[in-house]
C-alpha cells in the first residue's frame, strides 16, 4: 500500500481523479460504494490517499500510476 499527500489536479471521471505531489502525478480510483467518497474533493484541495498501486493507466495523453484508494481525506 502507499500513502500519497498531494493536491487534486483534475477530475477525469466521477471515480478517477489526478493527484499531484512533488513533480509527479497519480491517477486515483475512488470506489463508488465507499462512504467517504461522498465528500467533495474540488480542484486544488490538499488530500491524503491511502491505497494500492495497480500498475500504470493511460487516459488521453497522460500515463501515470493508478492508485486504488482505500481511504482519502482533505488535509489543511
Amino acid at each position: 500500500s502507499v500513502l500519497v499527500r498531494g493536491r487534486v489536479q483534475a477530475g477525469l471521471s466521477p471515480n478517477i481523479g489526478v493527484v499531484a505531489y512533488a513533480d509527479r502525478e497519480v491517477f486515483v480510483f475512488l470506489p463508488p460504494d465507499a462512504s467517504w467518497v461522498r465528500e467533495d474533493f474540488p480542484l486544488g484541495t490538499q488530500v491524503e490517499v491511502i491505497g494500492i498501486v495497480s500498475g500504470l493507466q493511460t487516459v488521453g495523453e497522460r500515463t501515470a500510476p493508478l492508485v486504488r484508494a482505500m481511504w482519502m481525506r482533505k488535509v489543511p
